[in-house]
């Protein structure tokens, strides 16, 4: 049995071997093959066109005398003579109107091979477009065709079919020689191969199974003593070095009982009555036993036997279960216990071997986890109530943003609506105002002209506050086209305008250069204009007035900013400075109250913020931003 093994074995790696060799050269062999049948067929169609295509167009010129003259017999005797060569199955020469000239026996190569086999399957066909229609429906043909030009004009053309039937000939003719030259080879090859791997593969490995079946059945002293070469000598000192280190690390039985009672694990040998034969150390400590007390005692009173009758019955070889076990002072412990059989060479058990494992703590931990998870239970049901709570408020949130959206659109439209309808009434009190001051005016004492200019002057900022409401209005409707603005080029131009409308006010602007943004050019012209125009006003009592249009970097973030060293404001005011109608001066200086809450409306739909720092009698800085377009 011994030596059909090892002839099987070895037969089997070397039927491996050599089969993995056979199909590697057939893989080699095929593509090789297909390789060189796809080349040959490139390269013989290609010489087969370059053939047809010479032919055509020597008889196309040598055809063009005799085809202007209409020399049929002429045309006849050049293409009969340039049916030379056993491919070229019929040449035909057509005129200019698509007729051919050429006879039925001048134009078919009847000497061909070819033309041969398949002439028999003329008959019935009359006609010379019929014998070469049929030729190239049912034959593997290349028509090449060259124009018969004489000057400029193109009088008729010669047509040459070749057959790519020889192509296929000459490509199996080679495939056949690669094919034996191959196998060939591969014979010579696997004489040598079979020579080479018996002395260097596979009698070594007949060796090495030898010497394992016997280091498996106890030789430990077993080595291998064959001389070989490469892996295979790799492989003999490995098997070497593996056999003497299982000499070494092979312990004996007293070794084996010290580590057998040195467990932390209780180890408990029982016979097949349930009776203690034999236990460690930690089992002392487990079941709470004097040392040496507890051979010969039943294991019932310890833990239930019932847990190791499918041993017994021979229904289980090995059995795990977590149950109880009974100390000697009476307290129980929960523990793992895990029992199998022990057999002796006859198959039937000689004893029991238990291994219990004390999981109190691991119990305990157990219970810990439990009331951590149902804690973190709760903690999750109370976070979801609160997303539930979160997204109910947002919900109420976007209600409330929508109510307020369409609130401020009715706001708007009244606004717009009632800055319009005051505009008639207006327009009466300013005619007749000045009516009465162009025409009346010297009728009337002091008083009366005091109340006309107060009237007059009343009715001017009525308009120029329904102006800046109409302003204001437009501002939150108006469509914004955002583009590169240049603001200090804007700023220029308002500072010129402020110039010039007051020559003899000494105020003076200082404006940074290279100040640039993206945005809305009227909107932003529309806040420098309002906050140069606060400053200009604020800052003219002061005989040394400086204006400043610049920017800086507060936190990471670009700033644009006008400061002045005007009136200035008191701080605690702040809140007020951007509210519609809030004036924090009194009458004391010109204004409706709409600038700076229009400037706040334009900077918010820029996406920006707008701020503003101020000192009582030293001047006021206003500091904003353009949000996501600066």
């Amino acid at each position: 049995m011994t030596a059909l093994n090892k002839k099987f074995s070895a037969e089997t790696i070397r039927h491996k071997f050599f089969s993995t060799i056979a199909l590697v050269l057939t893989i080699g062999t095929m593509v090789l093959c297909a390789t060189i049948a796809i080349h040959e067929s490139i390269a013989q169609n290609d010489l087969l066109i370059k053939k047809g295509k010479g032919l055509a167009q020597y008889v196309a010129k040598i055809s063009q005398d005799p085809l202007i003259m209409k020399d049929d017999i002429q045309l006849d005797s050049i293409v009969n003579e340039a049916k030379y060569d056993d491919d070229i199955l019929y040449t035909i020469i057509v005129d200019g109107q698509g007729e051919i000239t050429t006879s039925q026996f001048s134009s078919i190569n009847y000497n061909s091979s070819i033309i041969t086999k398949i002439k028999s399957e003329f008959r019935g066909l009359n006609e010379l477009p019929e014998i070469i229609k049929y030729i190239n429906d049912y034959r593997s043909t290349i028509e090449i065709s060259s124009p018969i030009v004489t000057g400029n004009e193109t009088i008729g053309k010669v047509v040459v079919c070749v057959s790519k039937q020889n192509i296929v000939k000459n490509i199996l003719s080679t495939m056949t020689f690669i094919v034996a030259l191959n196998i060939l080879i591969a014979l010579v090859l696997a004489a040598i191969l079979f020579m080479v791997s018996q002395r260097i593969i596979f009698a070594p490995i007949s060796e090495l199974a030898d010497a394992s079946r016997r280091l498996a059945k106890g030789d430990l002293a077993t080595r291998l003593t064959i001389t070989t070469v490469g892996e295979m000598q790799e492989l003999v000192a490995t098997f070497n070095q593996m056999a003497e280190d299982i000499q070494k690390t092979t312990v004996s039985k007293n070794y084996v009982n010290n580590i057998i009672k040195s467990m932390t694990e209780a180890l408990l040998i029982l016979s097949p009555t349930y009776v203690v034969q034999d236990v460690n150390d930690a089992s002392y400590r487990l079941l709470g036993y004097e040392y040496g007390t507890l051979a010969g005692i039943e294991a019932g009173a310890f833990f239930e036997e019932e847990l190791l009758a499918p041993i017994t019955s021979g229904t289980q070889g090995r059995i795990g279960a977590e149950t109880v076990c009974t100390r000697k002072d009476g307290t129980t412990l929960p523990i793992f216990l895990s029992a199998s059989a022990m057999l002796n060479e006859a198959g039937t058990i000689e004893g029991i071997v238990c291994n219990a494992l004390d999981i109190s703590k691991m119990k305990q931990v157990y219970q810990e986890l439990e009331d951590t998870n149902k804690t973190l239970k709760q903690e999750v049901a109370q976070r979801k109530q609160a997303q539930e709570e979160a997204a109910w408020l947002n919900d109420d949130l976007e209600r409330q943003k929508i109510a307020l959206e369409a609130a401020n659109r009715e706001l708007e439209s009244f606004c717009y609506s009632v800055s319009h309808d005051l505009r008639a009434p207006l327009r009466h009190i300013n005619g007749f105002t000045t009516i009465l001051s162009e025409d009346y005016r010297d009728g009337l004492d002091d008083m009366g002209k005091d109340c006309l200019d107060r009237i007059c002057a009343a009715s001017k900022n009525m308009g120029t506050l329904i102006d800046d409401l109409l302003r204001f209005s437009r501002v939150s409707r108006a469509e914004l086209q955002v583009v590169a603005v240049d603001l200090s080029k804007a700023a220029q131009q308002i500072a010129r305008m402020f110039t010039e409308s007051e020559p003899n006010c000494p105020t003076r602007i200082e404006i940074e250069e290279g100040l640039t943004a993206t945005g809305d050019s009227s909107l932003l012209d529309m806040v420098l204009q309002n906050l140069i125009g606060n400053a200009w006003k604020y800052s003219a009592r002061n005989p040394n007035a400086v204006i400043s249009v610049g920017r800086c970097t507060i936190d990471n973030e670009q700033v644009f900013f006008v400061r002045d060293n005007g009136v200035g404001f008191d701080m605690k005011y702040q809140d007020k400075l951007f509210q519609v109608f809030e004036r924090l001066h009194g009458e004391d200086f010109e204004g409706t109250g709409i600038g700076l809450a229009t400037v706040h409306r334009i900077i918010e739909r820029h996406g920006g913020r707008i701020w503003a720092d101020g000192v009582v009698g030293k001047g006021a800085t206003f500091f904003f931003t353009l949000g996501g377009s600066n």
